[in-house]
């Protein structure tokens, strides 16, 4: 039975190597990829001599002039010299020069990282999406999935002791053959990285296949993103409203430490401003805060967390964002131990091949 199991996982592996291989580099090179396009486009900001960077004031009056209004969303980074995003939608953003609120161009390291993602979503080595490709890469996630589970039955020791179980959890040095360094190297990564890649295997079938994800959402509720906290525009406050700016400077004053502040846009009369204090990646709920603050200054609120949307949910899991910084990191090493999984587990069936071949050869030989 372990023989059926191995040759299964050994045939349905090899047949998905490649497509499994491609996407556990590319999601190693996509771990980190908004800290890097941040770096560098805040790199390609020229201060000009002797300029401060702009006020909150001017730079709402910036935001204006790019088309800010109701709706729209205003981050603000804790670095007064680090680029403003205005994001009017999921695909119209917009970055200002925080010295003089021009929009910036995006750095050209943003166009290298829509191609690794396009060829990790889709296979698409030219560039562009195509069906077959994106089928190609969900059916590979599929087999992944397999091989894991399979893989199970392959990396049960025959009899549980402390010796058994340390070969195929930690490292060895000294090993004589390259095939018994594999074997050792293809337990340890799916040991260690077992969990993890379970977590960003299953989402992305949820991603790839919203045949399947879309039941599970409408059962969660996990329809648009609700704030569930009522009208913005309603509440006590009857002062004089206050600038924009200035309340933002309130807040960020009485934040302690942040990474992000977003404004988001108030529609006209709105009586109440809110505003989301960001101290992790920009995705992690557990590090945000969110506030209703009144436009008069007068009160502000502190909103309960909304409980997180299953759509928003699986779609950071897979990349791990949704636990943060570390999560990323754990993502990434799970896509370079998958990546490992993948050659050492070729090399294994390939060596176990040839010596089959060697035994068959004998007989005849003699």
């Amino acid at each position: 039975m372990r023989r059926i199991f191995f040759w299964t996982h050994f045939a349905i592996g090899l047949v998905a190597a490649l497509f499994i291989f491609v996407m556990s580099v590319t999601g190693v090179l996509l771990a980190f990829e908004k800290q890097i396009t941040a770096g560098a486009r805040n790199a390609s900001i020229t201060a000009p001599e002797g300029a401060a960077p702009l006020g909150y004031d001017q730079i709402f009056a910036a935001a204006e002039a790019q088309g800010a209004g109701p709706g729209h969303q205003l981050v603000l980074p804790s670095d007064p010299g680090a680029a403003v995003r205005l994001s009017k939608g999921r695909r119209d953003v917009t970055w200002l020069n925080p010295y003089d609120g021009s929009e910036l161009a995006e750095p050209g390291i943003s166009a290298v990282f829509h191609r690794i993602e396009v060829i990790h979503r889709w296979f698409a080595l030219g560039g562009n999406r195509t069906d077959t490709g994106a089928a190609l890469m969900a059916a590979a996630n599929v087999v992944f999935a397999a091989l894991l589970v399979s893989g199970v039955v392959l990396w049960w020791p025959k009899r549980w002791s402390w010796p058994q179980v340390r070969q195929r959890i930690s490292f060895r040095k000294g090993l004589p053959t390259a095939q018994a360094r594999n074997f050792n190297w293809h337990h340890v990564f799916s040991f260690w990285a077992f969990v993890p890649l379970i977590a960003i295997i299953l989402s992305g079938v949820m991603i790839s296949y919203p045949a399947i994800s879309r039941p599970i959402y409408e059962a969660l509720g996990s329809g648009a993103p609700q704030s569930g906290q009522g009208d913005p525009s309603a509440g006590p406050a009857n002062g004089a409203p206050l600038p924009l700016a200035t309340l933002a400077t309130q807040v960020a004053a009485d934040a302690g430490r942040w990474n992000t502040l977003t404004l988001h846009w108030p529609g006209e009369g709105a009586k109440r401003v809110q505003f989301t204090i960001d101290r992790g990646n920009g995705i992690a709920p557990a590090t945000q805060d969110t506030l209703r603050v009144a436009r008069d200054g007068s009160s502000v609120d502190v909103l309960p967390p909304v409980p997180t949307n299953a759509r928003f949910f699986v779609r950071f899991l897979h990349t791990g964002e949704v636990y943060g910084v570390i999560g990323q990191a754990v993502a990434g090493l799970a896509s370079l131990a998958a990546a490992f999984l993948v050659y050492t587990g070729v090399m294994l069936g390939i060596g176990r091949l040839r010596r089959m071949m060697r035994l068959t050869r004998r007989p005849a030989e003699g």
